[in-house]
């Protein structure tokens, strides 16, 4: 008799952390896709993320080591030119992103 309460009331303490970790994972899962004031975050389209991995309507990129702008007839100079966003240091002077040349503002 005393093995048989035992087992009873581990497996209502089983079903109830299972019960508690499903709810937890639902609410996680719930809350993933709003920010403050339970606002819906929109995802981006094909389209958008497109434009901006090559810049198709960007006419000038700010850094902290200076302004860049947009210039399609530059010409490349022979150092300092970057492919890629992260890669821009003091020394850059182009930076080429897809078809797009953006040339270094010198002050």
């Amino acid at each position: 008799m005393r093995n048989r309460k035992k087992v009873v009331l581990i497996t209502i303490a089983a079903s109830l952390v299972c019960a508690v970790v499903l709810l937890a994972l639902l609410n996680i899962s719930d809350t993933g896709n709003k920010t403050k004031g339970n606002m819906i975050v929109r995802k981006a389209t094909p389209e958008e993320i497109g434009n901006a991995k090559t810049a198709k309507y960007v006419d000038g990129i700010t850094t902290k080591f200076g302004d860049f702008e947009y210039t399609p007839d530059a010409p490349v100079p022979s150092e300092g030119v970057v492919y890629n966003l992260g890669d821009i240091r003091k020394d850059t002077k182009m930076v080429i992103i897809g078809e797009k040349k953006f040339l270094k503002v010198e002050e």
